[in-house]
């Protein structure tokens, strides 16, 4: 009576297996599809998508390097237009703080006594590109390549909102 539920549960469990995996592994094998060169055709177009991908990212980063080249300027003398720059980044001199203090940065002390550095609503603080540019360019100099990578990913962003309408 035993051998007789050991085969039976040993029988359950490799049909369950086989029935469960097996054809959907056959059925979706994609190294078994050679009819007709669709491997070559597949592969050959993967390429060419790379290649248009590095070619429109190519583009709209040199479109935007060129609208934006007054930026690109690092003169101490040089300051983007524009009513809402100096609100903006008041923020951004939190960073300064991080390689002379430390700890004192998440104290914003800058205007009128002070406030919490990340309670920020008007300025990107903590923006990963807003972070690496102020600390490496100070914020006079951040604030324009800012500028330039703002139009960089709004030119992406829009491509592929573009891509995805097809």
């Amino acid at each position: 009576m035993d051998n007789s539920g050991e085969k039976s549960t040993q029988a359950m469990t490799a049909d369950s297996e086989t029935s469960t995996g097996e054809p959907f592994r056959r059925k979706f094998d994609l190294r078994r599809i050679k009819v007709n060169g669709i491997s070559t055709w597949l592969a050959n177009t993967w390429k060419k998508i790379a290649w248009l991908t590095l070619l429109e990212v190519a583009l709209i980063t040199s479109w935007a390097v060129w609208v934006g080249r007054g930026y690109l300027d690092f003169s101490q003398f040089t300051w983007p237009q524009g009513d809402a720059i100096p609100v903006t980044i008041q923020s951004h001199f939190v960073w300064t703080l991080l390689t002379k203090c430390g700890a004192c940065m998440l104290w914003n002390g800058f205007i009128n006594g002070g406030s919490p550095a990340f309670a920020e609503l008007m300025g990107s603080v903590l923006h990963p590109l807003t972070i690496i540019t102020t600390v490496i360019f100070g914020v006079r100099n951040s604030i324009k390549l800012l500028l330039v990578a703002s139009l960089i990913m709004a030119g992406l962003a829009n491509g592929g909102s573009l891509k995805s309408w097809d």
